[in-house]
């Protein structure tokens, strides 16, 4: 009987020990550091200019994060309206866009997630190139 109040005397100290042990925590005021080698979660995009035809730009955009969370793609004007906009849920996406060529002078790229965003802009400029042919027109 004695062993068996002794058993329960220690247990419950132990049991109160732990409590009150586990009730003093230190609060640490976390800062976010760049660690080499880890990935960063912020979208990732690669514009690349492909040509014009007739009255169109095309692009190619490459698209990458890190997982398969929704991401929003939008390519705006110099005035700020929105030409294109996309919903993306997957880690790569690779997209052709053809954009009109009418009255565009930058275009603007985004691409983001709720971890950050990646913009790139591009300033077109279009020029006419005169193209001169001289042909040997004498009969024989």
């Amino acid at each position: 009987m004695k062993s068996e109040l002794k058993i329960s005397v220690v247990l419950a100290t132990v049991v109160i020990f732990s409590v009150i042990a586990s009730s003093f925590t230190t609060v640490v005021n976390a800062k976010s550091v760049a660690v080499p080698g880890v990935v960063d979660t912020k979208p990732a995009m690669e514009v690349k200019f492909l040509g014009a035809t007739g009255e169109f730009l095309y692009f190619e955009l490459s698209l990458n994060q890190l997982n398969d969370t929704r991401s929003q793609l939008r390519v705006r004007n110099e005035d700020g309206v929105e030409l294109y906009a996309e919903s993306v849920f997957s880690k790569a996406a690779t997209r052709k866009l053809k954009i009109a060529k009418e009255d565009v002078e930058k275009l603007e790229f985004a691409y983001s997630n709720l971890k950050g965003e990646v913009k790139k802009t591009f300033e077109v400029k279009i020029r006419f190139q005169e193209a001169i042919e001289v042909k040997d027109i004498t009969r024989p």
